[in-house]
């Protein structure tokens, strides 16, 4: 799987369009992601979405996803992570805290980089 592949899914999964995120789950299948990435897209889930995606994942790849806040998830993935799954955490994160944008007027742009 690329990380053009993973945001790909990704933006599927997060969808209110039952269609599209019946194509991910799809995709997933036959991708067949480790337990990072289904985290990762798990992560990106809230709600009904994400006790559903890790009912999926429980059900299809027998493997019990356990998403906590980033802190603690970052403390358990930390070691396990391939290269791609580094570059993944990061651009999430990086696109979650560019949030701030929005709210801040004078704030241009930043990048985060994690201590691995």
């Amino acid at each position: 799987m690329t990380k053009k592949e993973f945001f790909s899914i990704r933006d599927l999964l997060v969808t209110s369009n039952e269609e599209d995120y019946n194509i991910g789950i799809e995709n997933i299948k036959n991708l067949k992601p480790g337990k990072i990435k289904l985290s990762l897209f798990a992560k990106s889930l809230r709600g009904y979405q994400r006790k559903r995606f890790e009912d999926f994942v429980a059900q299809t790849f027998n493997i019990q996803l356990e998403i906590t806040e980033w802190n603690v998830m970052f403390e358990t993935i930390k070691n396990k992570c391939d290269e791609l799954d580094k570059e993944i955490v990061e651009d999430i994160i990086n696109k979650d805290m560019n949030i701030l944008k929005e709210h801040y007027s004078f704030i241009k742009n930043f990048k985060i980089k994690l201590k691995w």
